[in-house]
């Protein structure tokens, strides 16, 4: 495992080392990666979910079995569900979003990929997708295929999108142009 990725050290970097490692040993890590990425949009597109499973004051065998029900019905891989379980039972459902993104950006690094997270108010088409992947790899100078975009949503944002990239990140959102608008506003008249 490299050692590029300081977030290993963390506990979700160390939950996330040691999924990977299996995913690897099963020749699953891509499979793995989407479904932890298609777990994060479920989640975030049901927050009632997500607070009812990270709640301490409900019976962990009810959110147990909310997470078992939930995970058999969207046919994840197996250890994608046991690794949800683990996190559940062991109390740190709440790392399961850092973890997913320490894996996702973990894996790109060792297939020599670039991460780019693409936040967006509405889900991004395939098609608006590609033409995105097509203008960052020339910004970037790279190729397309060693881009490896992450979409998730954000009905904050109001319209536009949020790019990261490593440690850059570029808001092109309607809510930060209108905030850097009230702010020009606020100023006082020279």
């Amino acid at each position: 495992m490299p050692a590029k990725n300081p977030q290993l050290g963390t506990t979700a970097g160390r939950y996330a080392a040691a999924l990977l490692s299996l995913a690897r040993e099963h020749n699953r890590a891509d499979i793995i990666a989407a479904n932890l990425q298609n777990l994060q949009k479920l989640l975030a597109n049901h927050p009632k979910l997500a607070q009812t499973l990270k709640n301490p004051s409900i019976p962990l065998n009810q959110r147990n079995a909310l997470l078992a029900k939930l995970m058999k019905k969207t046919r994840f891989d197996p250890l994608t569900t046991s690794c949800a379980g683990l996190l559940l039972r062991n109390r740190r459902f709440h790392l399961l979003k850092n973890m997913s993104e320490i894996f996702a950006q973990t894996l790109a690094e060792e297939k020599g990929e670039r991460l780019v997270r693409i936040i967006s108010a509405q889900p991004i088409d395939e098609k608006t997708q590609q033409t995105l992947r097509r203008h960052l790899a020339r910004a970037l100078k790279a190729k397309p295929q060693d881009l490896r975009l992450i979409s998730a949503e954000d009905p904050s944002l109001l319209g536009g999108f949020r790019l990261e990239i490593g440690s850059r990140a570029i808001d092109a959102s309607l809510s930060a142009k209108l905030s850097r608008f009230e702010e020009t506003l606020s100023r006082p008249a020279s």
